[in-house]
């Protein structure tokens, strides 16, 4: 595609990005849930067609228009950009992705924090900084893996129900797995097998079951 090409098709996405938020004068509702999730459908649409800068783009310019966005708006929104930058940077490792990812992830950590929401969005705490040590553990950097994966755990600990223990445990099990820790990893993945069954067996659950179980050897 042609720079010229490139600088229209910018122009029309950031065009429709100004139509879309153009809705946002007659949401009813406290937050803008249908709205930000449409936009966050049409970003990944325009991510996995094209790239993630150009998805962005259109969602940032889409954002600009809309006031008084929620604490689950904001949620939705780093959580959808983190989990981005994760993949762009994982395969490859590239810098510039995975430290965004933490920088969102961060950000999600410091937005409820700062609102003093840790309790209602304790799920969402919880998956930040596991998703911080997703990064750290690609970057081998497994202290700092282990010491997110850790927080993450208390905060499971407190009111955690056995699904999220299972993806604690998954987590756990491969970081302790390429370190050299087989016996302790085993342990894990079976200790993930057994809370996996405690879940609501959805399509997810089905594969993470045999999955587990053959992880433990």
């Amino acid at each position: 595609m042609s720079f010229f090409d490139k600088g229209k098709l910018i122009f029309s996405l950031v065009g429709i990005a100004t139509l879309l938020s153009c809705n946002s004068s007659v949401e009813t509702t406290p937050d803008h849930t249908v709205q930000i999730r449409t936009l966050i459908d049409s970003t990944r649409v325009i991510i996995e067609k094209h790239k993630l800068e150009w998805g962005l783009l259109f969602l940032d310019a889409s954002l600009s228009k809309i006031t008084n966005l929620s604490i689950d708006d904001k949620l939705r929104i780093y959580n959808f950009k983190q989990r981005y930058h994760y993949w762009a940077g994982r395969d490859a490792l590239i810098a510039k992705y995975l430290n965004k990812s933490i920088a969102y992830s961060d950000t999600i950590i410091n937005l409820i924090k700062a609102n003093k929401v840790e309790d209602k969005y304790k799920t969402q705490l919880g998956d930040a900084f596991f998703n911080k040590g997703d990064v750290f553990l690609i970057q081998k950097k497994y202290e700092d893996c282990y010491r997110n994966y850790h927080l993450g755990k208390q905060l499971v600990n407190k009111k955690g129900t056995a699904c999220e223990n299972a993806r604690f445990n998954s987590r756990l099990a491969y970081l302790n797995y390429i370190q050299g820790n087989y016996k302790l990893s085993a342990s894990l993945y079976m200790q993930e097998y057994r809370d996996n069954f405690k879940c609501t067996l959805d399509n997810k659950i089905f594969g993470d079951i045999p999955a587990a179980l053959n992880n433990a050897g």
